[in-house]
């Protein structure tokens, strides 16, 4: 299967669901580019998965920059002048307290997630531009339950998430919209919904048994799920198959 899938490229693999899914992604002999402000950091995460140095150096390119500098997103999108057959998109903002009654939870960057998808769709086009026409990659982005319009959450958690979460949850719905207005440069979407993360990346914990798997029209309504298990939701249900069944939904992800 991996040698009929192509690269696979990830964003944000320094954070919990990415790291779980890039772990399994070479741990089954798949090729993969991840961009990462310090690559050692990376490559450390990947050693304590389990992950082995000659495993790590010949089938991983990491690419050093932010999600930012769109000339270290092309580099982890055309790897050996070939485009990427699928994109890993996990990148977050680090949560920060502020002085606000209304909003005392916000991130560093507001708009992160955002901006990533801009970076990457102007990569995207700016490689098509310049190289032609290279076919287009599936896309699987890590989002959140609660987004503007989704009803897929606990009531207890609806002021939470629409009140005091509410910059982090903006940044999430504005991102889906910047993905779902790019639809020309993706061969098709996962917008992946997981609720509140708990637990490590560590693939070894995951368990899929407990794992509930909805639609936007069918949500799967719960409190937690671990990093973990949703890396490895899309690992297999993403990564791991020539054609997803979930392409153009929203999957929400929960126990």
């Amino acid at each position: 299967m991996a040698s009929e899938q192509g690269v696979i490229a990830f964003f944000g693999a320094t954070g919990g669901c990415a790291n779980a899914c890039l772990a399994l992604t070479l741990k089954n002999g798949y090729k993969a580019t991840a961009l990462a402000r310090t690559p050692l950091k990376l490559t450390n995460m990947l050693k304590e998965q389990g992950i082995d140095e000659e495993t790590i150096s010949s089938n991983l390119d990491i690419v050093e920059g932010s999600i930012s500098d769109v000339s270290a997103v092309t580099k982890t999108l055309f790897p050996n002048n070939r485009l990427v057959s699928k994109i890993v998109f996990g990148i977050g903002g680090t949560p920060k307290l502020q002085l606000s009654l209304l909003t005392p939870i916000t991130i560093d960057n507001p708009t992160v997630c955002t901006d990533g998808i801009s970076s990457i769709t102007k990569a995207l086009s700016d490689i098509r531009e310049q190289n032609g026409d290279q076919g287009k990659p599936v896309i699987a982005v890590v989002s959140s339950t609660g987004t503007k319009g989704a009803e897929d959450i606990p009531i207890a958690f609806k002021f939470w998430y629409h009140g005091l979460l509410s910059v982090p949850h903006n940044d999430k719905t504005n991102m889906e919209r910047a993905i779902l207005s790019a639809s020309d440069v993706f061969n098709g979407t996962v917008i992946v919904r997981p609720t509140l993360l708990t637990g490590s990346q560590d693939i070894s914990s995951a368990d899929q048994s407990k794992l509930k798997v909805g639609t936007e029209k069918n949500p799967a309504i719960g409190y937690t799920v671990s990093r973990a298990d949703v890396g490895q939701w899309i690992f297999e249900q993403v990564v791991n198959v020539n054609s997803s069944k979930w392409i153009g939904e929203k999957v929400s992800l929960t126990y």
